[in-house]
């Protein structure tokens, strides 16, 4: 019996070749790789970046690809910055030269022709929702409902926006957004 084979992204060494405040708490990294050169990127396309804790723990942080550039070998990260932990640290830290390990790129996502398309999460899905609008047809209705803390963290969708303020109230919880949904009507047509 042979084993089964097992499939793994591929490593990357980067470096950090810029890094831009895009609201109070989300900062945009952009990385560069010569391995990521010529290298096509679908839509909602996340990278795992290998990160330390403070204690030296080897962990490990997703991020989808907001832009890239691949005659360049560049991807631009939007980092939240909530919290204490490793990702928000290093995307609040992260410094031209700075060098970081990466896997990937993931994921599969396929864009259908549809009607209308509706897309809902936090400030941790918006930059896959802005990459998702932007990749859609002009020709197709799409609508994004985003629960952020306040208006200051209002970013370009590219599409119609639902932006829904959490305030005070803490991030993780989908009541705000069902909310939000209940509230709206979307016009699939």
């Amino acid at each position: 019996m042979t084993a089964p084979l097992v499939r793994r992204s591929p490593a990357h060494r980067a470096r950090v070749v810029a890094g831009t405040s895009l609201t109070p708490r989300m900062r945009r990294v952009t990385v560069q790789a010569d391995t990521m050169r010529g290298v096509a990127i679908r839509p909602a396309q996340d990278v795992e970046l290998l990160l330390r804790e403070n204690d030296g723990r080897r962990v490990k942080r997703r991020y989808t690809i907001r832009r890239a550039r691949p005659d360049l070998g560049e991807l631009d990260l939007d980092v939240v910055l909530l919290g204490a932990g490793p990702g928000a640290h290093w995307g609040a830290t992260a410094t031209v030269g700075e060098e970081v390990e990466f896997q990937g790129p993931r994921g599969k996502l396929e864009l259908r022709p549809a009607p209308a398309h509706l897309l809902v999460g936090d400030e941790s899905a918006l930059p896959a929702i802005a990459a998702i609008c932007a990749a859609l047809p002009p020709d197709e209705a799409a609508t994004a409902v985003i629960e952020i803390t306040d208006g200051t963290d209002e970013l370009p969708v590219g599409r119609p926006t639902i932006w829904v303020h959490r305030g005070t109230q803490p991030p993780g919880g989908a009541e705000l957004l069902l909310d939000a949904l209940g509230e709206h009507a979307v016009d699939p047509t």
